[in-house]
C-alpha cells in the first residue's frame, strides 16, 4: 500500500489511477492493525488496482472532508470518481474485504 501523506498526494492518486482503493486507518486502531496483516494478500488478488492508505492522524482534515468517521474504512475510485464506500468502525475480515472489492469492481462500467 502506498501511503498518502498530503492533499497533493491524494489529488495525484485519484487523477492518475484507473482503479484504486484507499484504506483509512490509524496506528492506534486495533481493528486497522488486524486488517493490515492480510492486506498484501488482498492486493495480490486485485493486481490491476492501486492500493493506498491514509492514516487518520496524519490527514485528519481529509478524513473529515470525506466523512470518514469510523476506521478501518475503504473508498473505491474508478477513473477519479467514487464508485463505492465501506465506512464504519467495525472490524473487517479478509473475506469481507474481498467480497466488497469484487462487488465494487464487478459493477465497473
Amino acid at each position: 500500500m502506498i501511503e498518502i501523506r498530503s492533499l497533493n498526494d491524494y489529488e495525484n492518486a485519484i487523477t492518475s489511477n484507473d482503479a484504486m482503493v484507499i484504506m483509512f486507518s490509524s496506528d492506534s486502531c486495533r481493528d486497522c492493525l488486524y486488517a493490515h496483516h492480510f492486506m498484501q494478500h488482498v492486493e495480490a488478488l486485485f493486481k490491476e488496482v492501486t492500493f493506498y492508505q491514509v492514516k487518520r492522524e496524519v490527514m485528519p482534515q481529509l478524513s473529515i472532508d470525506l466523512n470518514i468517521y469510523g476506521i478501518p474504512s475503504f473508498i473505491v475510485y474508478i477513473n477519479g470518481v467514487v464508485k463505492d464506500t465501506w465506512i464504519n468502525k467495525e472490524r473487517k475480515h479478509f473475506d469481507e474485504i474481498v467480497r466488497f472489492l469484487k462487488k465494487a469492481f464487478m459493477e465497473r462500467t
